[in-house]
């Protein structure tokens, strides 16, 4: 028997059979650490920990600004996430002015036209919502 570089048991054909309680406690305990490990990883500071993504839209009408609320999934954060935007597609002289998440499960985005007269237009919105890990350093 011998243990890989990731700390997995591998049992040989030339191993002896008995006693086969100490391959199987070593097999649980390799299995032990390499959750450990990952479990571990997943927790790592900075990291994301809960996200989601999906598209959404604007209208304005004869004016300036537009906003829009829209559903957050449920039960997937666990606090109110960060919130990002951005126009789709790009170029058509609408910025995102301003995007929040209001709670756990309600995000808003804010756009403004550019433009040196009132528009009326319907824009396209991408949105990515991120909650770090519990541990995540800010930054």
């Amino acid at each position: 028997m011998y243990t890989d570089e990731n700390g997995i048991a591998f049992y040989e054909g030339t191993d002896p059979v008995s006693p086969l309680h100490t391959l199987l406690n070593s097999g649980q305990s390799s299995v032990a650490q390499a959750i450990k490990s990952i479990t571990d990883e997943l927790n790592n500071p900075g990291w994301a920990w809960r996200m989601a993504a999906g598209t959404t839209g604007v209208s304005i009408n004869n004016a300036y600004d537009g906003s829009v609320e829209f559903p957050l999934p449920e039960g997937r954060f666990t606090e109110v996430p960060l919130l990002l935007g951005s126009i789709r597609p790009a170029g058509s002289a609408v910025v995102v002015a301003g995007c929040n998440a209001i709670s756990r499960t309600l995000g808003r985005i804010y756009v403004r036209w550019l433009g040196s007269s009132p528009t009326t237009r319907d824009v396209g919105i991408n949105w990515f919502a991120i909650q770090m890990t519990p541990t995540s350093a800010s930054g």
